[in-house]
């Protein structure tokens, strides 16, 4: 799920060439006729861009201070148009950056016009909670600074830093590709990159963000060399034969409306495919229980995932749930609708049981894997429940619809509101189920 928190804050997109956003100053005297200084800083950088993208989607915190500076169609008002005017302009204004290490960078993937540009692309460094906060403040909110300080605390800043970088993806362009995998041994980084598939909304700018950990003694004494390995991707369904069983089920996206959605989406889709006329949306807003985080006395609230949704849906810096809170939310809509079905947590089952009691009597089920082709899971951002609970979320943490087998081949079949309609290795994905904890829900 690319916008959960481990997953799409975790992105890690890499450039044929080194690229930067950049930026350029003047004198003070000519402050009010800078093109794209909207906050009066003598300025045009990326922090301008972020404040007019703030100000578009009426954040009451954003304000222009020169809004003329914005109006890049020069038509006297401002809209998405001008935002990625502003974007281009900045791209178009070259400046050398000086780098702290020497890097040895191979990359490649992105779109053409990434291709087409001379520009680089600043990696920062963090050797401190006070230079983390410092580069993430500029472009996220407070909620992402705080999560990423408690990952990266004083402790971790003993023995390592902390690469940064931010690639913005504007205006509707579909990026093509995501990293599956980041490792770091021998000197070097190596990368696997998985294509996806999805439309993207007509928003205005996604920061994502690249985040890369290296030893101080590898950081001051060596050159870093960054590679990418490998190029993988969810397998499509191979030609069907007669040694496999596999339920023909439409798949819906879960982008661009909810980038957290995946277990609402799944469960959409499987309601579509039992007949009914369910819209993903209209269950997120109006049946999936759901909660915000807040403070409160000093201690961080949230929502037990396990029953309620941790955040919103439609929010790419939420959460998830898991199965008895999509449980609930299925009979919500087949009570109000005046259904007979009733869905079921049928969590605990032996994966090959769902193979044996559902698949082959034509039952598609849901199930919770993990994202990022399968990636593996682990416990990262913890909180209290308004019961006074301690619970901790786990990174990657996906669902899908189990929709086939092919055994011969090794290959599970699921409709993924991540990817389309795909097809899985048979092991990898039943580690996956177990490490989830064997989650499933059905309809009857």
């Amino acid at each position: 799920m690319i916008k959960k928190f481990s997953t799409y804050f975790l992105l890690l997109i890499f450039i044929g060439r080194i690229l930067i956003l950049p930026s350029f100053s003047v004198g003070a005297k000519d402050i009010l006729n800078i093109m794209g200084d909207v906050n009066s800083d003598g300025i045009f950088n990326l922090s301008d861009i972020v404040t007019f993208q703030k100000w578009l989607l009426t954040d009451e915190n954003a304000t222009l201070d020169h809004w003329e500076n914005a109006d890049f169609c020069n038509d006297g008002k401002l809209d998405i148009f001008d935002l990625c005017s502003m974007q281009k302009s900045l791209l178009e204004t070259e400046q050398i950056i000086e780098f702290n290490a020497s890097y040895d960078m191979f990359s490649s993937g992105y779109t053409d016009a990434f291709f087409e540009s001379n520009e680089e692309n600043r990696i920062f460094t963090a050797r401190s909670t006070n230079e983390l906060r410092e580069f993430l403040s500029i472009y996220f909110e407070e909620e992402i600074v705080f999560k990423y300080e408690e990952i990266y605390n004083d402790k971790f800043f003993e023995d390592s830093v902390l690469l940064l970088n931010v690639l913005f993806q504007s205006c509707g362009t579909e990026p093509d590709s995501e990293v599956t995998r980041v490792e770091y041994e021998n000197k070097s980084l190596n990368v696997s990159v998985n294509k996806i598939n999805f439309d993207v909304a007509e928003d205005v700018i996604s920061a994502l963000l690249i985040q890369v950990e290296i030893s101080k003694y590898d950081y001051y004494t060596n050159t870093v060399k960054w590679q990418i390995t490998e190029t993988s991707e969810p397998q499509p369904p191979p030609v069907i034969n007669e040694n496999k069983k596999i339920i023909d089920v439409t798949n819906i996206a879960q982008y661009p409306e909810l980038p957290t959605g995946c277990e609402v989406t799944s469960l959409t889709i499987l309601l579509n495919h039992l007949g009914y006329k369910a819209d993903k949306i209209d269950l997120a807003r109006n049946y999936l229980p759901k909660q915000d985080f807040y403070w409160e006395n000093g201690i961080y609230y949230g929502a037990d995932f396990r029953t309620t949704f941790a955040g919103n849906p439609a929010s790419e810096y939420s959460y998830g749930c898991y199965a008895p809170c999509i449980v609930t939310t299925a009979n919500r809509y087949l009570n109000n609708i005046g259904a007979y079905s009733i869905a079921h947590n049928i969590s605990g089952a032996d994966f090959d049981s769902l193979l044996t009691d559902y698949i082959d009597n034509d039952r598609p089920v849901l199930i919770w894997i993990t994202s990022s082709n399968l990636h593996e899971s682990y416990l990262t951002s913890i909180w209290t429940t308004p019961a006074g609970e301690q619970v901790q979320w786990r990174a990657y943490e996906h669902c899908v619809v189990l929709t086939g087998y092919d055994l011969d081949n090794g290959l599970i079949y699921v409709s993924d509101p991540m990817y389309n309609n795909v097809a899985y290795d048979y092991d990898k994905i039943k580690l996956r189920y177990n490490e989830m904890g064997r989650q499933a829900v059905c309809i009857n």
